[in-house]
């Protein structure tokens, strides 16, 4: 609740038009991470979850941090994911499938979905929102 904190601070510090620009701010970094985020979802590259708790860090900790965190949680989310194609010798396969999705995407000049459950399977899923839990973490705990 660190943006509660943010805008009960700014109340007690400076009144109402303190608050509540303190709470625009925070719905502005919350659109705009999630905006940002949205057409990921709609290629299924990521899940619906994921971009709200990337839009809900980014409101929170602000466009630098929370970008730092979300940056940090891809990265762990990208290990992870590479941890996961190596246990299951899936690694040319993804890549070729990756060579082809971007072929087709600009060869038809229309976006199309990367990831379909019923084609693709489950194997190549990662829990990204934990990668983004532990890279918000990271830089939280960078601060104290």
């Amino acid at each position: 609740m660190a943006w509660a904190g943010l805008i009960w601070q700014a109340w007690r510090d400076a009144g109402w038009p303190a608050a509540l620009a303190a709470a625009a701010w925070f719905l502005v970094r919350l659109v705009s991470a999630g905006l940002l985020g949205f057409p990921f979802f709609l290629l299924r590259m990521t899940g619906a979850g994921d971009v709200k708790m990337m839009s809900v860090v980014v409101a929170a900790l602000g466009f630098g941090r929370g970008a730092a965190s979300v940056g940090i949680g891809l990265c762990l989310g990208a290990v992870l994911a590479l941890g996961k194609m190596l246990r299951h010798g899936s690694i040319s396969r993804r890549f070729f499938y990756l060579c082809a999705y971007v072929r087709r995407v600009f060869q038809s000049r229309k976006p199309e979905a990367y990831y379909l459950s019923q084609r693709d399977g489950t194997e190549c899923v990662i829990p990204l929102g934990a990668c983004l839990w532990i890279g918000a973490l990271i830089v939280i705990l960078q601060r104290a």
